[in-house]
């Protein structure tokens, strides 16, 4: 996928894994705490353009605490249940 590895919660796609690099999912809102400490976006080439995924790349200082690791990765998680589209009742 993209040249890298998707990572799941049952169906729920949360996190990309590129190169050493651990990506979560993003919205508008968790994506600030990415930003603010530097981190980039996931991007990929496709056809010649750069493709960019809402998707950011993991702090090292979080990726050094198992418990602030979690509670990113569950972050992620739910962000990844908000963004799916909702399934139309009969």
């Amino acid at each position: 996928m993209f040249g890298a590895h998707g990572i799941y919660c049952g169906d729920n796609f949360f996190g990309i894994l590129d190169e050493g690099r651990l990506f979560f999912k993003t919205d508008a809102k968790s994506q600030a705490d990415y930003t603010s400490r530097g981190m980039g976006p996931f991007t990929y080439g496709m056809k010649g353009k750069t493709m960019t995924m809402a998707y950011h790349e993991v702090p090292p200082d979080v990726l050094e605490s198992a418990p602030e690791l979690v509670a990113w990765a569950q972050r992620a998680i739910q962000v990844a249940v908000a963004a799916k589209p909702k399934k139309k009742s009969r």
